[in-house]
């Protein structure tokens, strides 16, 4: 009896020393994911599915709530679990500048780590929350895509395209569809700026004009009809995602204009998108940011695992990329035959990735392939 209450207090002294470094194998991870969509969106869809692979390969618990769309209830839902009795490890959130002030000071005081996702932070931003781990110390890392390389990368092949398709004539003119350029989201600021780099390098390119009032796909896509009437000559359409190019594309066909007049590309690698890129539809998609919560989730694996190589508080930022045909055929093979849900994750931690000579984590398309094959024996081809 006096040895069960020398280890009781033994117990009882130790355990407020632990924190999620300290959590070992004895122990459940639990993960939150609060999507910023709805169940059925086609991009946070995949984004969910891939953090789903990665937490079930590091042995994590993952559950996701969905905030529909609404700001206020991502930040209710958040807020609602950092104060519930059994509150996750750790929370994954789309960044959003005017929330997450009062969710990284909530996570700070219930003991929640946070990973931001997707959106950069813009100066506004970092001057109220600073950047991960100052001041806010349970805040680990904020990964988001490169979209000034996306819509460079979309302008590119819509112009390489024309060129290829009218060799001997001007290159048409490129009417953009954008979303919103506003203070909580820079991502249309940066995509459009990618799209103005591209611009610049080719000479004889036009920007007819360029529509950035919403993110909605109907309200974004309505300018089509009577913009073609102002600007006969505008044959290149750059969309700011894959389902406003979808939509485009309708509306073509709606009115009674031939879609293959014209060249169409998006940008989020959905599977719609890549559907209709294989179908013709569209030249192709840029993505690779669906994958970023399991790049979330491998962090978070290393954050727990990985103190002799710390790579926290972390800040990445991710790049994008074209999918052309055959990376399209692959990565149907990769979901029709589960290659992506037996992949071990552990291959992209940072100790992973620099036993193969790299500096710093690579959470690049390229990279996932050569692992996937790898892994796969190298039968997906």
């Amino acid at each position: 009896m006096r040895y069960l209450r020398y280890l009781l207090l033994l117990c009882c002294f130790y355990v407020p020393l632990l924190d999620a470094h300290a959590i070992t194998q004895g122990f459940t991870t639990h993960l939150l994911f609060v999507s910023p969509a709805y169940a059925d969106d086609p991009f946070w869809r995949r984004v969910e599915e891939h953090m789903e692979y990665a937490a079930a390969s590091m042995g994590f618990d993952l559950k996701v709530k969905y905030g529909n769309d609404s700001p206020l209830r991502v930040r209710e839902l958040a807020l609602k679990a950092m104060q519930e009795s059994h509150k996750p490890d750790f929370l994954i959130l789309q960044f959003n500048g005017p929330i997450m002030p009062e969710l990284l000071q909530q996570g700070e005081e219930q003991m929640v780590r946070i990973v931001t996702i997707n959106a950069p932070a813009s100066d506004n931003d970092r001057a109220r929350t600073g950047v991960p781990g100052e001041p806010f110390k349970k805040w680990i890392a904020h990964i988001w895509p490169d979209d000034r390389q996306a819509g460079f990368l979309e302008a590119k092949l819509l112009l390489d395209k024309a060129k290829a398709r009218w060799p001997d004539q001007p290159l048409p003119s490129l009417l953009a569809f954008n979303g919103t350029r506003y203070e909580i989201s820079h991502v249309a600021e940066n995509r459009g700026a990618g799209l103005q780099q591209a611009l610049a390098a080719y000479p004889g390119s036009k920007l007819a004009q360029e529509f950035s009032r919403y993110w909605n796909v109907e309200k974004a896509t309505q300018p089509l009809l009577s913009a073609l009437t102002r600007y006969p000559d505008a044959h290149l359409l750059w969309a700011a995602s894959d389902d406003m190019a979808l939509r485009l594309y309708q509306r073509l066909e709606e009115s009674g204009k031939d879609p293959h007049d014209f060249l169409l590309a998006g940008i989020d690698a959905t599977p719609e998108g890549l559907t209709a890129v294989t179908e013709g539809k569209l030249v192709g998609s840029i993505g690779g940011h669906f994958l970023e919560g399991a790049w979330a989730v491998v962090v978070i694996h290393d954050y727990l695992y990985a103190r002799d190589n710390d790579p926290h508080p972390l800040q990445l930022q991710t790049n994008m990329y074209a999918f052309t045909a055959q990376d399209i055929a692959r990565l149907r093979t990769f979901y029709e035959q589960g290659i992506f849900a037996r992949i071990d994750y552990h291959q992209f931690t940072l100790a992973a990735q620099q036993a193969r000579g790299r500096e710093s984590y690579d959470f690049s398309w390229p990279n996932l392939v050569e692992i996937a094959m790898e892994q796969d024996g190298g039968k997906s081809k």
